[in-house]
């Protein structure tokens, strides 16, 4: 029942994040480095989950809203732990592809259709939303760890001047600085105030 009742908890903070993105996109995206985004997330996630997580990144940046990234990443690494168990392996992939920005998540689970029933569905139906809607794709395959692979390709985009700041602690920590990070893009720039002129 625990078990459940936290995975709901997450769902629900998912649904939210979503609803708050959809809702509220005035401040539009920014170019982001999805490598550093990415080991931020992985970090994250290992303080939740006992599976072994490899990382393989490159330098990539894609012009998606980081709370869309980071739901993205952090759904499908969550689905990817479960999937593999406490002593299992799961791999991510960030890499160039041509001009797009490629990331891989595989397990070494029982494949798709042997998880959680419910979970993994909802979980990768949103996904497949944010990605699409993100103009990018989503695909499921056989991994070569034994389970489940899933590829998400993103536009690629320039690469920003400046990376962001400290490690993601969490996920609803995660969201909430990937927003400020977004709004930074669509503050004005500030300078130093103009002296008003003295009396004669």
């Amino acid at each position: 029942m625990r078990i459940r009742l936290r995975q709901i908890g997450d769902e629900a903070g998912l649904i939210t994040d979503i609803c708050r993105y959809f809702l509220d996109q005035s401040g539009g995206a920014c170019p982001i480095g999805l490598d550093i985004l990415a080991g931020d997330v992985v970090s994250s996630t290992r303080t939740r989950q006992t599976a072994v997580i490899d990382v393989v990144t490159e330098a990539v940046a894609v012009q998606v809203h980081p709370v869309v990234i980071v739901r993205i990443l952090t759904n499908l690494l969550d689905n990817a732990c479960r999937a593999a168990g406490p002593r299992g392996q799961v791999r991510l992939v960030v890499e160039r592809a041509g001009d797009q920005a490629r990331l891989v998540v595989a397990d070494s689970g029982q494949g798709f259709g042997h998880g959680e029933a419910g979970k993994a569905s909802l979980g990768l139906d949103i996904i497949d939303t944010l990605v699409r809607n993100s103009r990018g794709a989503l695909s499921m395959g056989t991994s070569d760890l034994g389970g489940l692979a899933v590829t998400v390709t993103l536009p690629g985009a320039s690469r920003p001047e400046t990376p962001p700041d400290a490690s993601y602690p969490g996920p609803a920590s995660a969201s909430h600085r990937a927003e400020r990070q977004s709004e930074r893009g669509s503050e004005p720039a500030s300078g130093p105030a103009e002296k008003e002129p003295r009396p004669e």
